[in-house]
């Protein structure tokens, strides 16, 4: 099972709210916190959890399309760019 970020608070014996502050890399810890809790997250395997910060945020940063292609004249190229933020090139 995959480690939390709990698992690691108790490792290194930090809030949990402290070492997520760390692993997003916010400034005010101490060179030797940072380095104990970053060399925690590395042992136990920690991997963010980004449905669970979906969840907790309540909001996913996901969209969705949902759309006949032949009938629409959305094409793979103006897919590409949604998924990438940018504005698809004029017709």
């Amino acid at each position: 099972m995959a480690s939390t970020l709990s698992d690691i608070a108790r490792e290194v014996g930090l809030a949990t709210s402290t070492v997520a502050d760390i692993l997003r890399g916010r400034p005010g810890y101490s060179a030797d916190t940072r380095k104990r809790t970053l060399e925690a997250a590395r042992r136990l395997d920690y991997t963010p959890n980004h449905l669970g910060r979906s969840l907790r945020r309540k909001s996913s940063l996901t969209i969705g399309v949902l759309a006949h292609l032949s009938a629409t004249g959305v094409n793979n190229a103006t897919l590409k760019a949604i998924a990438k933020g940018d504005k698809p090139a004029p017709k």
